[in-house]
């Protein structure tokens, strides 16, 4: 890879990061200067199903519960009086939109930092660690920003050559609080050079 590659690797994983995103300044063992960009996968479901089933339990957060005895069995039961589900789906409605208004800023935000980094470290390396969730998003606003980018189908040259894979598991480890499994090659969907 030339001197001055902004590159954006997608992953997967299928469970949330409990982390804050990561920005590094790291060296391979050429002595290559990278700028590494890690950012995490909360709350990237997309999902009203998600965002229904939280606020149902919102719902019975302050309702008391009873409790029954029976087969040496206790069990508690929540009731909700009077559920108006018309006005519940409309509460779900609204609570999704906020939502998505999170989100797409934080997708905005992070398109922003990638313009911002092309444009301060034009000449080093810059390498993004974005979940896959929302390579759509990416893809739609390089092409409505005329942003060229291509996407890199040999992706263990990359890999190999900076030590990705390296230093995202180091900062799994070290950064997340449920670091479940190290990120494998597998994990890595897309690689797009800009």
């Amino acid at each position: 890879m030339d001197h001055g590659s902004t590159i954006i690797l997608f992953y997967f994983i299928d469970y949330n990061l409990e982390m804050k995103d990561i920005e590094s300044e790291l060296y391979t063992d050429d002595r290559e200067q990278i700028h590494f960009c890690m950012f995490h996968n909360k709350e990237l479901h997309f999902s009203k199903s998600e965002i229904l089933k939280r606020t149902l339990v919102k719902k019975f957060e302050n309702v008391s519960p009873e409790f029954h005895y029976a087969n040496e069995k206790v069990m508690m039961v929540k009731t909700l009086e009077n559920f108006d589900s018309d006005e519940f789906d409309k509460f779900v409605d609204s609570e999704y939109e906020d939502y998505l208004n999170r989100i797409n800023y934080r997708i905005d935000c992070i398109f922003q930092t990638i313009v911002m980094y092309m444009n301060i470290y034009k000449n080093k390396n810059v390498v993004f660690i974005l979940p896959v969730q929302i390579i759509t998003h990416f893809e739609k606003e390089f092409e409505k920003k005329d942003i060229i980018y291509s996407e890199i189908k040999s992706s263990i040259e990359i890999i190999k050559k900076w030590d990705v894979l390296t230093w995202i598991n180091y900062y799994l480890k070290k950064e997340s609080k449920n670091h479940a499994e190290d990120i494998k090659i597998e994990n890595i969907i897309k690689i797009l050079k800009i």
